[in-house]
């Protein structure tokens, strides 16, 4: 089953490569306290997130389709593998998240989780 889901998600990032020639590279979202969360979309469909409040790295795959970024990542903790895929919608030059998945018991489900409707993600300006 792993490897039919890993054959999909491949073949939906080649068709859907094409259609990001509108993402920037680097997102940036402050906070108050000057601190930041940042966002690296590189060429090869990976993708680097720094979060601020927890002071780590996180990577994994994305995948641009019309103006919507998903991003996708993957991690083990305590021996199990934890799958999540958040999605954020472009609108006037500005990233939001509006939907976070986990996949549970090999099935993708929304976990209604609320962004803080504050929270914004802008172009990096260096």
């Amino acid at each position: 089953m792993t490897k039919f889901y890993f054959l999909i998600l491949t073949s939906f990032i080649i068709s859907c490569s094409g259609s990001k020639s509108y993402f920037t590279n680097k997102w940036v979202h402050t906070f108050d306290r000057g601190v930041a969360d940042s966002l690296i979309l590189f060429d090869d469909t990976n993708y680097r997130f720094y979060d601020a409040e927890l002071e780590g790295f996180f990577i994994g795959k994305y995948i641009v389709k019309d103006d919507s970024l998903f991003l996708m990542e993957s991690d083990t903790t305590e021996g199990s593998i934890n799958e999540r895929i958040y999605t954020f919608q472009l609108e006037k030059n500005k990233l939001k998240p509006i939907k976070l998945e986990e996949k549970r018991n090999n099935r993708w489900i929304n976990t209604n989780f609320r962004f803080d409707s504050s929270y914004v993600m802008l172009p990096s300006q260096n």
